[in-house]
């Protein structure tokens, strides 16, 4: 009777450890047919980038419009406190630890759980910039853990349309056509650490603190609301990442634009000596980054 009752404790430990850990809920991701689903990153690098080996599509693809509201959300509940997450995409449909991404949101801070909601596994908005041509891509959410400095991911099969056509435009309106052509800011590689030969000498550190990503790009949210109590993370390992060859240094000179979950824009200035945060009533954008906008008039007679 005994070892019956253990037996029976053990695997209701087990199946609610199998469940504890958080997962991406939505987007849908792939089917999983690896090992431990939500399991961190293998120390050797060998899972990444999405942890699975078929790519199998779980249905459909989830489409998102470029420029319209998108959500990510989580299933689970060891968020392990807090850390820092991005979101990126990759034109690799079955992608390998080559494949390139681009980063169209970090959040800094309570991803994928708030200090404010207890930790619990939380909402996250973004967006799919116009940079991104229609087509299929592979979207991936990654997680560096604040309690344990693990790294986590996982990936989705995603379609992305072009926007919603504007309403029709007035007879008066369409006397004056105005073309802009957006140059779009480049979107930063996919931060990576800790995935053996992938990374080199670029390690996270368990150090109770999320990350400040050395490049968040354009669209950053401070989950808690807080940036001056990030650690800036020291190195990135992706090869491909500017400046980075997989080992620490490198200066966080330079700005960034990021919101708070107030919708509050920040800009948040880096020195050698202090970082100095203010709220601006707009986004604060690295001026070499910052988009340009080319203004042509038509005029058509009628």
């Amino acid at each position: 009777m005994h070892s019956s009752v253990f037996s029976w404790a053990f695997a209701a430990m087990g199946a609610s450890f199998a469940h504890a850990h958080i997962s991406l809920k939505t987007p849908k991701t792939f089917v999983f047919d690896g090992d431990g689903e939500t399991n961190p990153y293998a120390k050797s690098g060998s899972d990444f980038p999405c942890r699975v080996k078929g790519y199998a599509i779980n249905g459909e693809r989830t489409v998102m419009a470029v420029g319209e509201p998108q959500t990510a959300t989580f299933s689970g509940s060891a968020t392990h406190t807090g850390g820092s997450c991005q979101f990126a995409l990759s034109k690799d449909l079955r992608p390998t630890a080559q494949s390139s991404w681009q980063v169209v949101h970090s959040v800094e801070g309570g991803c994928p759980g708030r200090q404010a909601a207890g930790y619990e596994p939380g909402a996250y908005n973004f967006t799919i910039p116009a940079g991104f041509a229609p087509g299929d891509y592979t979207f991936i959410w990654t997680w560096v853990a604040r309690a344990t400095g693990e790294f986590y991911g996982e990936c989705a099969p995603i379609t992305v349309t072009a926007p919603r056509p504007a309403k029709r435009a007035s007879p008066a309106e369409r006397r004056r056509v105005v073309v802009q052509r957006d140059q779009s800011p480049a979107f930063p590689e996919l931060f990576m650490a800790s995935l053996g030969e992938l990374t080199g000498s670029c390690q996270l550190v368990a150090n109770q603190i999320s990350i400040a990503y050395p490049n968040p790009g354009a669209s950053v949210e401070y989950g808690d609301g807080d940036a001056a109590k990030l650690y800036k993370q020291p190195c990135d390992g992706n090869p491909r990442a500017h400046g980075s060859s997989g080992s620490a240094g490198g200066s966080n000179g330079g700005s960034k634009s990021s919101t708070v979950s107030g919708g509050v824009p920040r800009c948040t200035s880096a020195t050698s000596d202090s970082t100095k945060t203010s709220t601006t009533a707009a986004a604060c954008v690295r001026a070499q980054d910052e988009p340009k906008t080319v203004t042509t008039t038509v005029t058509i007679r009628q």
